[in-house]
């Protein structure tokens, strides 16, 4: 688990939309087609692209694959299609941030 201190809106979306957490995002389609090839069902690494996003009310950034286009996964064995519309996206990680009073310290007071 890791935490943060909350820290200004554009610092976030900096520090979580660059090309190393875009990267490790996008890695998930580096599994995703072993197991859907394994399972039969067919998936487009290209059709997805990274995108993180503010929630001010949570106060955390979502990552998240955002579909380039029309597209859908096919999985055989369980009959199962899903469909993503362009700009539709698939949330792959929470990143929450914590203000001094919320930040979670040990019950040993060890920082």
């Amino acid at each position: 688990m890791g935490t943060d201190l909350v820290k200004p809106v554009p610092t976030l979306i900096a520090a979580y939309d660059d090309d190393a957490t875009a990267a490790l995002n996008l890695n998930v389609l580096e599994v995703v087609p072993e197991v859907c090839n394994r399972a039969g069902c067919d998936s487009d690494r290209s059709g997805l692209a990274h995108a993180a996003l503010w929630n001010a009310a949570g106060e955390h950034i979502g990552m998240r694959l955002r579909s380039r286009c029309k597209q859908a996964v096919t999985d055989p064995r369980l009959r199962l299609r899903v469909a993503f519309a362009e700009g539709v996206d698939l949330l792959t990680e929470i990143s929450c941030t914590f203000g001094k009073p919320g930040l979670p310290i040990p019950a040993s007071g060890s920082r």
